[in-house]
């Protein structure tokens, strides 16, 4: 899936794959600009607001950026319904080289907690989903366009 927000006029798109582990669930990666982010979801209850930043797992994440975040381009599929157009009203959080992602919409409210990740690793995952695509193993996907 492609998603972007607009600040001042200017266009800002990432993309985000839905991956899937059976023990573990469902995780994202996205990338902008060619860097890499790995992306888990977080439970509201272990995130507090403490003025303008958010504190997580003891660490202090400042208010780097706000927006509404839409749905560009949609490919594959999802456990919930996404269609383009689709917007979320966001809010970001950072602490090198993490940061926590909060987004509302008028049915939900969901924290992310993401950590960048460096390409060789992307790279390593998107291989073995073609060697397990090729010899038609029948394993899941480690990547699905999300």
């Amino acid at each position: 899936m492609e998603r972007s927000v607009q600040v001042e006029g200017v266009r800002y798109p990432w993309r985000e794959y839905l991956l899937h582990e059976v023990r573990r669930g469902f995780r994202w990666l996205t990338e902008t600009n060619g860097h890499w982010s790995f992306v888990d979801p977080v439970h509201a209850g272990d995130v507090t607001a403490s003025g303008a930043s958010m504190e997580y797992e003891g660490e202090s994440f400042k208010h780097f950026q706000s927006g509404f975040a839409v749905v560009d381009h949609v490919v594959g599929e999802f456990y919930w319904a996404v269609s383009r157009g689709d917007t979320t009203e966001t809010n970001d959080y950072v602490s090198p080289p993490r940061f926590l992602s909060q987004e509302q919409s008028e049915s939900e409210a969901r924290t992310a907690s993401a950590r960048t990740c460096l390409r060789r690793g992307v790279a390593r995952v998107q291989a073995a989903r073609a060697a397990a695509d090729a010899r038609g193993s029948g394993a899941e996907p480690a990547l699905a366009a999300r």
